[in-house]
């Protein structure tokens, strides 16, 4: 599997030692429109970001790394969005099983909708989406969870 950390593309091994280092990314997103999007939208307010070019690796990284938010697009090589996020609810893990997941997607019907909150998406934003609604829904969310967490 081939990672992609702080902008290079690495192995999971390397992506796992330069986590040990102190420079692996806390949100996991899917690469989607060219890798910028989330680039242009979220590294800029603060976030660091781990992107996985396929859904079987964003599952195995956020497995490994236990991401406080993942980004995902539906339409993923292995795994798509809505398997990823099943497999993520299933879990035995708690942290795991509650993690918050944005589903960014260009399905737009109703029941593309549905389907998604059915999987156990957190949220669905349909493209286009403008970048400061995405910054907006990825604070939100990480708000809520510490917010839960605190209440624990």
């Amino acid at each position: 599997m081939t990672l992609r950390v702080s902008g290079k593309n690495m192995d999971v091994g390397d992506a796992l030692r330069t986590k040990a280092e102190g420079h692996f990314d806390g949100v996991v997103k899917k690469y989607f429109d060219g890798g910028y999007t989330g680039h242009l939208t979220l590294e800029p307010e603060g976030f660091r970001l781990l992107s996985a070019t396929d859904g079987d690796t964003a599952l195995a990284i956020t497995r490994a790394e236990r991401p406080d938010l993942l980004l995902l697009d539906w339409n993923m090589p292995g795994k798509d969005g809505l398997q990823v996020c099943r497999a993520l609810r299933a879990e035995a893990d708690v942290r795991l099983r509650e993690v918050p997941v944005v589903l960014l997607t260009g399905q737009t019907e109703a029941d593309h909708t549905a389907a998604g909150f059915a999987a156990g998406v957190t949220d669905y934003v349909t493209k286009p989406f403008k970048p400061s609604h995405v910054v907006a829904r990825v604070h939100a969310w990480l708000l809520r969870t510490r917010q839960h967490e605190a209440g624990r």
